[in-house]
C-alpha cells in the first residue's frame, strides 16, 4: 500500500463529512416545519450522524496509521501495523476500480451538497421546513433539478458502499473479512445507508408539496421549468 491511496481516504472521508453535516442548526419551533415520517425522525437524529462520522472517521485514520507506520520501518510501527491489520497483509490494503470509484462518488456528492448549502444559505437545514420570509431558489444547482441536494447524498452514500465493500479497503480487507462481528456491523451498517437513502427520497414529494402550499403559482411556473427532481433530463 502506498502514499498514493492517500487521495482516495481523503476523498471519501472528507466527502462523506460534507455530506452529514448539517450547514445550520435545526429551524426553531415557529417555524412551519414539514412534518417527518418515522425513517426520517430517525435519520435526523445527532445521535446517529456523530455515530456516523465515528464510523468513517475511524475508519481513514485506521488505515492512514498503517501507511504512516509502513513508510517509517520501526519495532513500533510493526506493532501499529500489526495491530490495526488484524492479521491481513498489509498489501492487500490496495487501490481497485470499485475503490477509486467509490472515492469518486462520495466526493462529488459532498462536493455538490456544498454547492447547495451555499445555494440556499441560512435555508438548508435537514429537518424540512419554510422559515420566515424564505425565497424559493432556483439559481445554481437547483436551476438544473429541483432537489440537488438529494442528488449529492445519494452520490455519496452510493460511493460509501462501494468504498468500504470493495477489495482493497481497510474496512472490507481488515474488519469484514476478519471478524464475524466485522461481518456483522459490515451488513447492519448496508441496511442502514438503504434506510438513509430511502428516507431521502421519500421526503421529495413531501418537500414539493410544501414549496408548492407555500409559493403557489411561483413553485408551479418553477416545476415547469424544471421538471427533473435529481437527474437533468432523466429523473
Amino acid at each position: 500500500m502506498s502514499l498514493l491511496k492517500l487521495p482516495f481516504i481523503a476523498g471519501a472521508t472528507l466527502g462523506l463529512h460534507a455530506a452529514s453535516t448539517a450547514p445550520n442548526p435545526p429551524p426553531k419551533p415557529a417555524e412551519k416545519r414539514i412534518e417527518p415520517t418515522k425513517v426520517e425522525f430517525m435519520l435526523n437524529s445527532p445521535l446517529l450522524r456523530n455515530a456516523q462520522k465515528a464510523v468513517y472517521w475511524s475508519a481513514a485514520l485506521a488505515e492512514l496509521a498503517i501507511i504512516g507506520a509502513l513508510e517509517s520501518p520501526s519495532a513500533g510501527s510493526e506493532r501499529v501495523v500489526s495491530a490495526l491489520s488484524l492479521g491481513t497483509t498489509p498489501t492487500a490494503l490496495r487501490i481497485t476500480p470499485l475503490l477509486a470509484l467509490g472515492s469518486t462518488l462520495v466526493a462529488t456528492g459532498g462536493l455538490l451538497r456544498l454547492h447547495c448549502y451555499s445555494a440556499l444559505g441560512k435555508h438548508f437545514t435537514f429537518e424540512t421546513a419554510i422559515f420566515k420570509n424564505h425565497t424559493l431558489v432556483k439559481t445554481g444547482p437547483y436551476s438544473r433539478v429541483r432537489h440537488p441536494s438529494y442528488t449529492g447524498a445519494v452520490l455519496a452514500y452510493l460511493g460509501l458502499l462501494c468504498y468500504y465493500a470493495s477489495p482493497g479497503s481497510w474496512f472490507m480487507e481488515c474488519v469484514y473479512k476478519g471478524t464475524t462481528a466485522g461481518k456483522v456491523f459490515g451488513i447492519s451498517y448496508a441496511v442502514m445507508m438503504t434506510l438513509v437513502v430511502s428516507g431521502l427520497l421519500g421526503r421529495i414529494s413531501k418537500e414539493d408539496e410544501g414549496l408548492k402550499r407555500e409559493f403557489g403559482q411561483e413553485w408551479l411556473d418553477y416545476a415547469a421549468r424544471v421538471p427533473h427532481v435529481l437527474i437533468p433530463g432523466a429523473y
